[in-house]
């Protein structure tokens, strides 16, 4: 269910149809697993994501803050997966006008970025991007 709805997310025009299919998986795996499981806050990110996409930002900061307090809470406050959650608020903060706030997300999830991968890692590379567009933005 979740690789079907991240195929037509992958393919930006079928967001609409992605959306019911991340949130089915959020359920099931909710039920499943438990409301605080790892998995569960991967789908809240998803499905957070597809929802930024789709242009309907007032449910997304709550899924996005819920799926960083899992995933801060199962894998740990300097995990991958937190700095990837940490980094879609930001952008989401972009998106609104909220250049300061989403420096400081960009910041700390390069800092976590930073002490798991190597420089030159691609995801490094594409959040140093993204942050130094946004400080282009705020000068």
């Amino acid at each position: 269910m979740s690789s079907l709805a991240g195929l037509y997310r992958r393919l930006e025009s079928k967001n609409d149809q992605a959306e019911p299919l991340y949130q089915r998986a959020l359920s099931i795996r909710e039920k499943a697993l438990g409301k605080n499981h790892s998995l569960v806050g991967r789908s809240l990110n998803d499905l957070a994501a597809v929802n930024a996409a789709l242009g309907k930002y007032e449910k997304v900061e709550p899924m996005y803050r819920r799926a960083l307090s899992i995933t801060k809470k199962t894998l740990g406050k300097d995990h991958p997966d937190v700095a990837i959650i940490l980094s879609n608020i930001a952008s989401l903060y972009k998106t609104q006008g909220k250049y300061e706030e989403s420096a400081i997300l960009y910041q700390q999830a390069l800092a976590i970025l930073k002490t798991r991968f190597p420089n030159g890692h691609p995801n490094i590379d594409g959040l140093t991007n993204a942050y130094n567009k946004l400080k282009f933005k705020i000068n």
